[in-house]
């Protein structure tokens, strides 16, 4: 018995084969992303990966661009999933997924992974946008690069350039504790000139707060976690 095969991915022909490369099996990227979606909420894109462009219409995610590349999984018109990448170099840290509840789409939910985390130096898992490590001797970048510049200016004092400063919204400085969740340092900031100062003494408490004491080196074996500012995307 002889078959046809599939004209595109989006074939649903009855009895028909299924090409190499159909739905990315056996074949390049390419394969995977030759259909142009019309309409991203549509109920009859079938199961498989297609492009999205200028032209295509649907809820997208907030603040994402309409260039990237839709994955759907169809059950049939009511139930389906759907995970959203980005094609644009500055949305590349942000994955979403959405599923349909009879049949309408629930809200577009962030996947939170490497890209757009970090786990800090007490080792919980915090949300960054970018994250800088500061340690005694120098800085480390775990998730994306900042384009800091690091100087030991004193005992316990660090200069760091080349950015806009700490997060101006969410948390800002992550300071590494003992396990009974006592301070190892406080922690003061200055921003002049294009210059964000970090200032780290001994922690003292008095009267209810913790209030700096001599000035010290990060300890040894542990970092403060720096939030910086980043600008939106479509920011300028």
């Amino acid at each position: 018995m002889q078959y046809d095969v599939t004209q595109s991915v989006s074939d649903t022909t009855a009895n028909r084969v299924t090409r190499v490369g159909d739905f990315g099996i056996g074949g390049g990227i390419a394969a995977t992303i030759e259909n142009v979606i019309a309409n991203i909420d549509s109920a009859t894109i079938p199961t498989g990966s297609g492009q999205t462009t200028s032209a295509t219409t649907g809820t997208f995610p907030p603040g994402e661009n309409a260039f990237g590349t839709l994955f759907t999984m169809r059950y049939n018109n009511t139930t389906c999933l759907q995970i959203w990448q980005s094609a644009l170099s500055d949305h590349l840290y942000t994955r979403r997924y959405r599923s349909t509840e009879s049949p309408m789409w629930r809200p577009w939910r962030k996947v939170w992974s490497q890209s757009n985390t970090t786990v800090d130096s007490n080792g919980f898992i915090k949300s960054a946008s970018p994250i800088l490590r500061l340690f005694a001797d120098r800085t480390e970048e775990p998730v994306q690069d900042t384009g800091a510049a690091f100087e030991r200016v004193s005992v316990g004092v660090y200069a760091i350039t080349g950015t806009q400063g700490l997060a101006q919204t969410g948390w800002q400085i992550e300071v590494p504790k003992d396990h009974n969740g006592n301070r190892l340092c406080h922690i003061a900031t200055g921003w002049a000139g294009g210059v964000l100062t970090i200032s780290v003494s001994e922690p003292q408490w008095s009267d209810g707060n913790w209030i700096a004491g001599a000035p010290v080196d990060v300890p040894e074996g542990r970092w403060i976690d720096l939030r910086l500012h980043e600008d939106p995307p479509d920011a300028g």
